[in-house]
């Protein structure tokens, strides 16, 4: 009997330790994404300042090159002053001309007004097809668009 309790102890520790082994390489594995994270969002921070710092290097230097270009500039535009020539006017249009063109425009801005309602009653039925039940494959072939043109509606629809 003792010896029985003896076997089934050390088969108790066993896992017991097993469990542990197991418990601390998940928590290593852990702390390594973490500090892999961290080391990613070091380096694309120093990638970053070193290409603003570049960027900043550049801009400096393209100021100094308009800067000496326009001292350059100045002393040869002084000497070849040539006569401006009279700026061409446009033709006066009569009234009723401009009244029909603002006309045209106001028409177009209606239709353009008009495709907003439809596409957001285009995203109202695709909001209202997938609370039916309906999976984005079969809202896309319900309403005749593209899957990912339906995926894409919900992103942006989740984001206002």
């Amino acid at each position: 009997m003792t010896t029985f309790l003896l076997v089934i102890s050390f088969l108790i520790h066993a896992l017991s330790l097993f469990a542990l082994i197991l418990l601390f390489q998940r928590q290593n594995s852990g702390r390594n994404a973490e500090n892999k994270m961290k080391q990613a969002a070091n380096e694309t921070e120093e990638m970053l300042t070193a290409f603003l710092m570049e960027m900043k290097e550049e801009n400096e230097k393209l100021i100094e090159d308009l800067k000496k270009a326009q001292v350059l500039e100045k002393p040869a535009q002084t000497k070849q002053r040539e006569p401006m020539p009279d700026p061409v006017l446009p033709p006066v249009t009569p009234r009723k001309a401009a009244a029909q063109a603002y006309k045209q425009t106001t028409k177009h801005s209606a239709a353009g007004l008009q495709e907003q309602n439809t596409e957001k009653s285009l995203i109202d039925q695709m909001v209202d097809l997938q609370k039916s039940g309906l999976s984005k494959e079969e809202i896309a072939k319900k309403l005749n668009v593209g899957r990912t043109e339906v995926e894409l509606a919900f992103k942006f629809n989740k984001k206002e």
